[in-house]
């Protein structure tokens, strides 16, 4: 998926940064079950790393009804992102980015920032 370029599972960073990237790439048509899968993992990366805040770059544009989408996720998807990301218990950071279906674009990120205990 966009970019096509970067985010492949060998990419780990450089330098003194080396082992700071974690990409999980995942497959077309990859629907929740397979996110969450990958999100687990991320989330089990950043407990190990003793990461003190949060910054999520979350993009609606993944969900099953977007135009430009090649996932499967659903509004219940999201919720169930948001859980898990609450569930680290840190401070957040969310920043809003793709979403292209004008009619599910708010559900989708009211499903994931409600899960958050502000």
């Amino acid at each position: 998926a966009y970019p096509y370029v970067t985010g492949h599972s060998d990419e780990f960073g450089s330098g003194r940064g080396r082992g700071a990237n974690l990409n999980l790439p995942l497959p077309a048509g990859a629907d929740d079950d397979a996110v969450m899968a990958a999100l687990a993992r991320a989330c089990e990366a950043v407990r190990e790393f003793g990461s003190e805040l949060v910054v999520v770059s979350l993009g609606v544009d993944t969900h099953e009804s977007d135009p430009i989408s090649d996932l499967a996720v659903t509004t219940e998807g999201f919720e169930r992102q948001g859980e898990a990301i609450a569930g680290l218990d840190l401070p957040v950071v969310i920043v809003q980015e793709g979403g292209y279906d004008i009619d599910t674009i708010g559900v989708n990120v009211v499903a994931f920032v409600s899960q958050h205990p502000w």
